[in-house]
């Protein structure tokens, strides 16, 4: 684990334009396989500095699904209140249907509690049309319905908040 934390200290912030996200690859890779809990902090910092850089550039745009992705690994309930801070600003990717939107909600199937459902809801609403999306919100409100012992007869579209 320190060797990973070593090697996100000496190559953050990353160079996307030079070597492509080489290096955060390689980074998020080792957190995957480590799967330790304390390098959730570092992807949240590289989260934040996509967040940042996707107003001047679509590469950071391009990169921001992939730390999610690790995070959805590694996420825990004490990681809810970031996520849902950060949903507003996971609506880059359109293209895509919003990958990192879609990693987000995963995140939240394995963090969140009953004070995700309404994000999840509207985020559905405000996709309706894009399946991608209201699938993984439908996934994220079952595993949180199952997760609290809520027996609900309805999804996450007519689920009245």
């Amino acid at each position: 684990m320190k060797i990973a934390i070593g090697y996100f200290d000496f190559y953050f912030p990353f160079g996307f334009d030079q070597s492509g996200g080489y290096e955060m690859e390689v980074f998020l890779e080792a957190a995957e396989e480590i799967g330790r809990y304390e390098l959730v902090a570092y992807i949240k910092q590289i989260v934040e500095l996509l967040l940042v850089a996707t107003s001047d550039s679509s590469e950071a745009r391009y990169h921001l699904e992939r730390p999610m992705r690790a995070l959805a690994s590694l996420v825990q309930p004490s990681d809810e209140d970031w996520i849902l801070e950060k949903l507003d600003s996971m609506k880059t990717n359109e293209g895509f249907q919003f990958p990192e939107l879609r990693r987000s909600a995963e995140c939240l199937a394995y963090a969140g509690s009953i004070k995700s459902l309404p994000y999840l809801q509207k985020i559905a609403n405000q996709f309706k049309d894009k399946e991608a999306i209201v699938n993984i919100c439908q996934f994220a409100f079952e595993r949180i319905c199952s997760r609290e012992g809520m027996l609900v007869d309805s999804d996450v579209l007519s689920y009245s908040v």
